[in-house]
Parts: structure tokens; C-alpha cells; sequence
């Protein structure tokens, strides 16, 4: 079989695959209720103008011009969110990369890892949710500056993750290895680059104070911190926190480590195929995947 047609073919099993999730997830949306997760989220939502976090986690005031009281309609927003952006993604990473499925058929599997990820639970917009399409966001707008050499995109790359560190302070650590790559590529390269990515960050605290919430609301909300505290560490104790970061560092830093070193080390030197190297990065992950449930 030709090449070209083999990985094709693997980017129509992507649309086959994720249309089979997809039904599965949206023909149940309408059933059942998580009442110690959804029912907390969907709160927050109705009480957006009210509630104080304690956390200053405020995803419900980011994402509160898509809340509707109706939760299957809801929950169908959320779905939808998640998977655009990340289709967009995929499909922009695939072009910028060069990879030999088609970037529209590309876009199909990250489709497939959010039905996989989430698992059709808890599927009400919460933190979790929008810290992954804000970053999915600036990714996307990353890579088409990479593509196309234009300010404007990694401006907007920065502002989207500057409203990121609004959707949950604990979740804004995502924003570092983003800001590290930009340093590391661009300092000595074009450092203008650099001073536009940050300043979009402090566009996007800008806009999130001048929009979505006022900058004396925010400060109040860590008046109840302490209260907070008092009851945090029963709810995440510090074993949590040492299970948290194994698998941070398992399943993220150290796949991670190993796909940029064998990218530089043998991709950009002609020693493998990109493609090869993902299809190895992507069993092994599906088996560790399967091995830690």
C-alpha cells in the first residue's frame, strides 16, 4: 500500500473514531447529575455576580457569557469548546510539523484524546475544562505565528494566557513551560518577540480586570483565604500533593523531555521521521494510560 494513502487512511479512522465517541457522549448527555462536582459548578455559574472563591478560582466569570440554565445545552457547549479548540490545534500542529496526515484529519484526534480524557463525566465548564481550552487557544495562535511570522499572533498567544492565570492561580503553572520556550527560542533571536508575548500577558490581565471582573472584587475574595486553609488540607492532604506531582512528572515532564530530545537529537537531523516518533510517543502513552487506571 502506498504511504501517502496508509496515513491517510489512519486520519479517517481519527473522524470514524471520534464520531463514535462522539455519539456515545452526546446521545447521554441528558442523564444524570454529578451532585458534589456539577451541581458546584453550575452554581457558581448562576451566582457568577454573588460568589466569592476562596482559591480565586474564577473560570465561571471567564467562561459565563456561554452559561445557559438549561445543563444538557450546557453541557454541549462545554463539549463543544473543548473539542473546536482542540481540533484547531491539532490541525495547526500537524501543518506546522509537517506531518503526513492531513492537518483536517490531524485535527480529529485530539478530538479523540477529549473523549478519551474526560471520559463523559463531570462535563459542566468548570476550571479544569477552561484552562484546557484557553491553552489550546494560545497554542493555536503560537504555532500560527510560527507559521506565518506575525506579531499580532503571539500578542494574542500571551493575552489568552494571561486570562489563564484567572481561571484557577494552582492551574496557572501551565503558563511557565509557554513562557520558557519563548525565552529559549526567541531571546537572542528577536528579543521583540519576546517583549510582545509578555506584554500580551499583561494585555490579558487587562482585559480580565477591565471586562470580566473588577480588580477590588478580585483582592477581596483572599480576604477568606485563611478560612480556606483551614479546611484544605483535609480535602487535598500532603500525599495528595506527592501523587499529584509523580504523575505531573511521569506522564508529562518526563514523556515530554524524551519527545524534544529525540526530536533534536534525530527528527531535525534526518535520523527518523517526525511521524515514527509520534506514533512511538503516542503507544507509549496509551499504555501508561491504561496501566495507571
Amino acid at each position: 500500500m502506498d504511504k501517502k494513502i496508509y496515513w491517510q487512511l489512519t486520519g479517517v479512522l481519527f473522524i470514524f473514531s471520534a464520531l463514535f465517541m462522539g455519539y456515545l457522549v452526546y446521545s447521554n448527555l441528558d442523564k444524570g447529575l454529578v451532585m458534589n462536582d456539577e451541581a458546584y459548578y453550575l452554581m457558581h455559574f448562576r451566582d457568577f455576580r454573588e460568589m466569592i472563591t476562596v482559591d480565586a478560582t474564577n473560570y465561571f466569570r471567564i467562561f459565563q457569557i456561554f452559561y445557559t440554565d438549561n445543563i444538557y445545552h450546557f453541557r454541549i457547549i462545554t463539549l463543544v469548546l473543548l473539542n473546536a479548540t482542540s481540533f484547531l490545534l491539532f490541525a495547526l500542529a500537524a501543518r506546522y510539523f509537517k506531518v503526513k496526515i492531513h492537518p483536517l484529519l490531524f485535527g480529529f484526534l485530539g478530538i479523540c484524546i477529549n473523549f478519551l480524557t474526560w471520559q463523559g463525566t463531570i462535563i459542566v465548564l468548570n476550571q479544569y475544562h477552561g484552562n484546557t481550552i484557553l491553552m489550546n487557544l494560545s497554542l493555536s495562535f503560537l504555532l500560527l505565528f510560527l507559521l506565518y511570522r506575525k506579531s499580532f499572533f503571539a500578542i494574542i498567544s500571551g493575552s489568552l494566557l494571561g486570562i489563564l492565570f484567572f481561571d484557577g492561580i494552582p492551574h496557572s503553572i501551565a503558563i511557565g513551560p509557554v513562557a520558557l520556550f519563548i525565552l529559549y527560542n526567541f531571546w537572542k533571536e528577536s528579543r521583540q518577540i519576546v517583549y510582545l508575548f509578555f506584554g500580551g500577558i499583561v494585555a490579558g490581565f487587562l482585559i480580565y480586570f477591565v471586562f470580566i471582573e473588577d480588580f477590588s472584587t478580585y483582592i477581596a475574595q483572599f480576604e477568606y483565604l485563611e478560612i480556606y486553609k483551614s479546611f484544605h488540607r483535609k480535602q487535598h492532604p500532603i500525599r495528595f500533593y506527592f501523587y499529584w506531582f509523580a504523575l505531573v512528572i511521569g506522564f508529562i515532564f518526563i514523556p515530554l523531555t524524551a519527545l524534544i530530545f529525540f526530536f533534536q537529537k534525530k527528527v531535525q537531523n534526518k535520523k527518523i521521521v517526525l511521524d515514527k516518533l509520534l506514533f512511538a510517543f503516542g503507544l507509549t502513552l496509551l499504555f501508561s494510560a491504561f496501566f495507571f487506571q
